[in-house]
């Protein structure tokens, strides 16, 4: 039987208890839910669960479903069945015009978010791993559940809470609550707070990095309200596995890996607990890297939660740095461990007529893709509220009292988060180099001889939405390719940037110093199978944001049949 490893966690505070099918780590989170009002109000026990089945790389394998202990109205207002890697790359919401959908299971779903905190920990953890369970779900999806279990799939688990709003009844996810919250200038956060920005997001997190769905563990208050920014990049998320996994450790000294003279950004993140920082009060996060220091200026609304960066590049050798961030008006101190590592180009050898043949075993290598971040600041405007302040003056001369006051701004600052994303565009192609005169294409297809060199094509951009600066983001600093004729192992080459072509940053590979005719090209074994496709993957990397790293995976092939001596010929000299 396959092992089903249960990577979400309930807010990890709890010791957990060893399970035989499995290692769950759950624990619980949130607190009091507060009170609603007559038209904005939620009631305990109406939540549920939305399961979605994900490939290991996280394609979803069929539509999510949602279940629940309840009979929800068809007519509940929802927005489709979508999950959040959908909304990770969409970062958009509409309503759906068909009848909201859902299943209620013959044993009942443990309750998910609770009024003063998750106390069915042992209980989401059985259900979640329980066979029985397990099959119901494949049940509903319409997938074996062998297949389920064989390796190549997981679960993605969402809590669902189901709550009144302006009167209207309505089924959301924590991230499609955080969503609505922005279309509706916050309009949730001030009614119901306690629901879509702390029980619902918190009652369901990562406990561990999931690199190859973009999601990390979060690391942030298990018992306050959290902005919308980092509900939808890190909270209302659970993942089931089923595969035996080794435990990878993070370097408990680095809380950030960067490569070496690269362009980097460093973000802390912090919840006020100071009091309303305003634009007449503004504060300044100074940032000490490697003895040189550098300011950032920040405003933020009592309790708001805040993101401040910094933009630095790295040392030209590997080492380990320290990244002081303080904040001396608001008691802020903070060390930020930089591992910095150096990305080393291994040339592979001139391939040669006496080369001899290797058994080529290993699969194509994924190194993740993360194609898009978001990030965000408060803005602040004044709201004019003048107000008469009477000082009464006596005047001896008539007698009597005259007012002598003044007209007094008593105003207040409005609040406004500007979320910002940032996205990785990549097009690579993989073709056999100009001077190969016997390749063939078929539309974007490629078939060539073995022994020829192929040409690495691979354009990027990063685009950011209106209001970032360009400060916030790099562009791509690293491209590495790697070849199936080593297994994808041992030697690599790093690609160059060639410039803008048409708007894109251009790679590719840099001028091969055993070409007689100095091509960008890397040379493909003589012995290299017959009818075999040419597989080159891309790791293109280090474009940094204040809310992470862009960075992609990408392969293109070329297909060899026949080798370079199968175009010799004789030629008869007079």
């Amino acid at each position: 039987m396959k092992r089903i490893i249960v990577i979400f966690l309930l807010c990890a505070f709890l010791a957990t208890p060893a399970y035989a099918e499995g290692d769950p780590n759950i624990g619980s989170g949130g607190s009091g839910m507060g009170s609603g009002s007559g038209s904005c109000y939620w009631n305990p026990g109406w939540d549920g669960v939305r399961v979605t089945v994900i490939t290991n790389d996280g394609s979803q394998v069929c539509t999510p479903i949602d279940l629940t202990n309840k009979s929800v109205p068809s007519t509940t207002y929802h927005f489709g069945k979508y999950s959040k890697l959908y909304y990770k790359n969409t970062l958009g919401i509409n309503f759906s015009a068909n009848s909201y959908s859902f299943y209620n299971p013959d044993e009942q779903v443990p309750t998910i978010v609770n009024s003063s905190g998750n106390n069915n920990i042992d209980a989401i953890k059985s259900y979640f791993t329980d066979t029985g369970h397990l099959e119901a779900i494949v049940g509903y999806v319409g997938i074996a559940y062998d297949d389920l279990i064989g390796g190549e799939y997981k679960l993605l688990l969402e809590p669902v809470a189901y709550f009144t709003y302006n009167n209207l009844f309505y089924a959301m996810t924590a991230t499609e609550a955080a969503l609505f919250d922005v279309m509706t200038d916050h309009g949730l956060r001030y009614s119901m707070p306690s629901l879509t920005h702390k029980n619902l997001p918190l009652s369901m997190f990562l406990e561990n990095d999931d690199w190859d769905l973009g999601i990390t563990t979060w690391r942030g208050s298990t018992t306050s309200f959290q902005s919308n920014l980092d509900i939808i990049k890190y909270l209302g998320v659970g993942i089931v596995r089923f595969t035996e996994v080794e435990e990878v450790v993070a370097d408990p000294l680095s809380d950030y890996t960067y490569r070496t003279d690269t362009d980097v950004i460093t973000t802390i993140s912090f919840t006020n607990t100071w009091g309303e920082i305003s634009p007449d009060n503004s504060a300044y996060v100074v940032f000490n890297i490697n003895g040189v220091s550098y300011s950032k200026e920040f405003i933020c609304p009592d309790g708001g939660h805040q993101m401040v960066w910094v933009r630095w590049h790295t040392p030209d050798t590997p080492q380990v740095i320290t990244v002081t961030a303080t904040c001396s008006s608001i008691g802020l101190s903070s060390d930020i461990i930089c591992n910095i590592v150096e990305l080393v180009e291994v040339e592979p050898p001139d391939p040669g007529y006496y080369d001899t043949s290797v058994e080529m075993t290993a699969s194509i290598p994924n190194y993740g893709t993360n194609t898009t971040t978001t990030w965000g600041e408060w803005f602040a405007t004044w709201h004019e509220n003048w107000v008469w302040i009477s000082v009464p003056v006596y005047d001896a001369d008539s007698g009597s009292y005259f007012d002598a006051g003044y007209w007094e701004d008593q105003g207040w600052w409005d609040w406004s988060y500007e979320t910002y994303t940032a996205t990785l565009a990549v097009d690579y192609e993989l073709a056999p180099d100009d001077r190969v005169q016997t390749a063939i294409q078929s539309g974007d297809d490629w078939e060539m001889k073995s022994a020829y060199g192929l040409d690495a094509t691979c354009k990027v951009v990063v685009s950011r939405s209106n209001g970032a600066s360009s400060y916030d983001t790099t562009s791509v600093q690293n491209v590495v390719a790697v070849f199936p004729e080593f297994n994808y192992d041992i030697y690599n080459r790093l690609l160059e940037d060639t410039g803008l072509l048409h708007g894109y940053n251009t790679w590719r590979f840099k001028e091969n110093k055993y070409s007689y005719h100095s091509q960008r090209a890397h040379f493909t074994p003589l012995w290299y199978p017959d009818d075999t496709e040419y597989t080159v993957p891309l790791n293109v990397m280090d474009a940094w944001t204040p809310g992470g790293q862009l960075y992609a995976t990408v392969s293109d092939y070329v297909t060899i049949n026949g080798d370079a001596y199968d175009d010799g010929y004789i030629q008869v000299l007079k």
